[in-house]
């Protein structure tokens, strides 16, 4: 009597040679780039309690910081009795 022993075997042993060469040590996709390092950031806020935002003084602090790496990301007011109260304004740099 013949045995189809063999057929099986050699079909297991073909889809893990391929299964080896498509991933590596790692369970990454061969010739796939190594994924980056996350990026990680610091953060600031800067308040300004003057009721009107702008002005030289403002726009010199806010550039000293853009000086320093810090990029403005957000800016939000607290509003006290329909009157802006302070406005506050959230940088971000990478560390």
């Amino acid at each position: 009597m013949k045995s189809n022993f063999g057929i099986p075997v050699l079909g297991c042993c073909i889809i893990l040679a391929l299964a080896v060469s498509v991933f590596n040590a790692e369970g990454q996709l061969a010739n796939q780039p190594a994924p980056k390092a996350t990026q990680k950031w610091e953060h600031a806020a800067m308040t300004h309690n003057d009721s009107k935002v702008g002005g030289a003084d403002l726009s010199r602090k806010i550039n000293q910081m853009g000086d320093s790496g810090w990029e403005l990301v957000d800016v939000s007011t607290v509003v006290v009795e329909g009157t802006t109260a302070k406005t506050i304004f959230y940088f971000k740099r990478p560390k």
